[in-house]
């Protein structure tokens, strides 16, 4: 639920009071991000690193 997109309240309320099966969850991920997500986005980005730890 962090990664939805939602406000802090609601995914409070969605870890506190709804406790659904990860196959649900991962359905409405891929709901929001078809739907919500890339439906309204202009364009598309990468960032790549090729050392992720090195702080450089």
């Amino acid at each position: 639920m962090d990664t939805q997109g939602e406000s802090f309240l609601i995914r409070a309320i969605w870890k506190i009071l709804l406790q659904i099966p990860d196959e649900q969850n991962d359905q409405f991920w891929l709901k929001a991000t078809r739907d919500k997500h890339t439906a309204t986005a202009g364009a598309y980005g990468l960032i790549s690193v090729k050392d992720a730890s090195d702080n450089k």
